[in-house]
């Protein structure tokens, strides 16, 4: 059996790990992903590559058409599907930090398990 572990979240979204109810200590396997009303389920690897997709989503796109234009959506790909998430602005911020965010909690916390601390 499996339960879901709050990570992080903010006006976007939120994240959360999946573990084993019978062993909860096992290494990062599943993060799922819960923007608005679509869950997604990641490694942390597709995590991070979805977070440098944003954040070049975010820096605009410099062809002759798009003239630096953020845009109107991005996609990325997951093992099972493809994601279109609609962009603006704000939107693609949010995002960055519901990500950036949910990265740095799993950092801090295979620190702390790490070092045998705990909160």
């Amino acid at each position: 059996m499996q339960y879901l572990s709050p990570i992080f979240s903010n006006t976007v979204g939120e994240t959360f790990l999946m573990r084993d109810f019978d062993n909860s200590e096992t290494d990062i396997d599943i993060i799922q992903l819960l923007l608005v009303d679509v869950a997604i389920l990641l490694s942390e690897k597709q995590l991070a590559a979805l977070l440098k997709t944003v954040i070049s989503a975010r820096s605009g796109c410099f062809c002759d058409e798009c003239m630096g234009d953020i845009p109107k959506s991005i996609k990325f790909d997951t093992h099972s599907t493809a994601v279109i998430f609609k962009s603006d602005e704000t939107s693609l911020a949010a995002l960055e930090a519901l990500l950036e965010g949910t990265i740095f909690e799993l950092e801090f916390n295979a620190v702390l398990n790490a070092r045998n601390i705990s909160l």
